[in-house]
């Protein structure tokens, strides 16, 4: 896997560091998140813990990606960023999880309709 640096910038809001790189690779496919992030910690001498590949852009039939990488400062403030998506996932997982949420709705949807009867009936014997 053959790396370039092509941008490479400071953002002090994030205290972190945004670097813009060149990946040629070969083989037939596009190289994971992990095993890209594992060969650029290697060569750039980055924290694995605190680095995170965003993006890996490619375009079709090519050998090599534009890659996006964020090196934090701090695992604190790594972790207060990035676990947006953390949550999104979890919730995700919890909706696939809990398909019986339907069946109480269900239930309740009866409950509702069988007293509107009942109130019906009240009306029409009077």
């Amino acid at each position: 896997m053959e790396i370039k640096v092509t941008n490479q910038t400071e953002n002090k809001l994030f205290d972190r560091k945004e670097i813009y790189l060149d990946v040629s690779y070969k083989g037939n496919a596009t190289p994971s998140k992990e095993a890209m992030s594992q060969e650029i910690c290697k060569k750039l001498s980055l924290n694995p813990a605190l680095t995170v590949v965003t993006r890996i852009m490619q375009a079709f039939g090519n050998n090599s990606s534009e890659v996006l990488v964020y090196s934090y400062m701090k695992k604190e403030t790594m972790a207060h960023i990035e676990r947006i998506q953390d949550k999104k996932e979890e919730k995700q997982a919890g909706n696939n999880a809990n398909p019986g949420n339907t069946a109480e709705k269900q239930d309740k949807g009866k409950a509702e309709t069988a007293g509107k009867e009942a109130k019906k009936e009240d009306k029409e014997q009077v």
